[in-house]
């Protein structure tokens, strides 16, 4: 069943990873100086030939948001603002999405 699943994704340019993770979806952190203190942005940009849907977390900010990307979209989250820290470590995670919203 493993393999039919890794099959079906491969079709729609998504590649499967632990829990049904694709890693069609490329990403970049940025921090930058703002007032007292650093915006943390993530910027996605998903290569998936279906849309999907992210969670974006750091080492700041272990609570995350979450973001839903069509094929092709590029979107910029906001982890952060006015962090004390100049720097952070993005851990993005993205699934398919389902049809029917679940």
């Amino acid at each position: 069943m493993a393999s039919m699943t890794m099959i079906a994704l491969a079709m729609l340019g998504l590649t499967a990873g632990g829990d049904d993770a694709v890693s069609c979806v490329s990403h970049r952190s940025e921090a930058f100086a703002r007032g007292a203190g650093y915006n943390h942005l993530v910027h996605l940009e998903s290569a998936c030939n279906e849309t999907v849907r992210c969670h974006v977390s750091s080492d700041v900010n272990p609570e995350g948001v979450d973001a839903t990307l069509a094929p092709g979209a590029k979107e910029t989250v906001t982890l952060f603002q006015g962090s004390p820290a100049s720097g952070f470590k993005a851990t993005v995670t993205c699934k398919a999405a389902r049809r029917g919203g679940g």
